[in-house]
Formats: C-alpha cells, sequence, structure tokens
C-alpha cells in the first residue's frame, strides 16, 4: 500500500501542463517550458500570435506595449493563462463599435 501511495505521488509530480497560446493560424499550441506568455501583435492590419519569453514580455504582469519606429508602430500584448491571446485587433474592435453606433443613431 506505502509503495502505491508512493508510485501516484511521484506520477502525479512529473505531469506537466505547458501554457497554451493560439497561434496566427488560430490554432491551439503548447508552448516551451521556458515560455510563460502568449502574445499577440499588431503590425498595421497585420496580427500575429504565438508563445513568448520574458525577453518579448519582461514585465510580471499582462498588458500592452506600444513600440514605435521610423518604420512602423507595432503594439503586442502580453498575457499569461491558457489561450488568451484571442481578441481581435484593436482596430477591428473599434470598426465594430462604429457600426453600432451608426446603427443606432
Amino acid at each position: 500500500m506505502p509503495l502505491a501511495i508512493a508510485l501516484v505521488i511521484l506520477a502525479a509530480g512529473s505531469v506537466t501542463s505547458f501554457l497554451e497560446c493560439f497561434n496566427t493560424d488560430m490554432e491551439s499550441r503548447p508552448c516551451h517550458p521556458m515560455q510563460l506568455w502568449c502574445v499577440k501583435w499588431e503590425n498595421g492590419t497585420t496580427v500575429s500570435r504565438g508563445c513568448a519569453d520574458v525577453v518579448i514580455c519582461p514585465d510580471e504582469e499582462e498588458g500592452c506595449f506600444p513600440e514605435h519606429s521610423k518604420e512602423s508602430a507595432v503594439r503586442w500584448c502580453c498575457c499569461n493563462t491558457n489561450l488568451c491571446n484571442l481578441s481581435p485587433s484593436s482596430k477591428s474592435l473599434y470598426l465594430v463599435f462604429a457600426i453600432i453606433v451608426i446603427l443606432l443613431a
């Protein structure tokens, strides 16, 4: 009996669950163990998704970060729960809001 309990404890300890994030094709994928964040990048009309590590998402809190350069304006959002990078691009949300306002007016 003690052996069975020890085996159950060892088996439970070896089970690991990796963070799952959407990729650009909107498919759920497990992240590498060192990738602790899901990320969504917006660059104009292009939206990309995937897993990220602390180099891309260095903060300990979730959030969005803009980066402006002469060539483009990129915004990326980091979150750390399974499949949290689903949200549509900000521009899509503004368009939906504008359509609703026009229809209600």
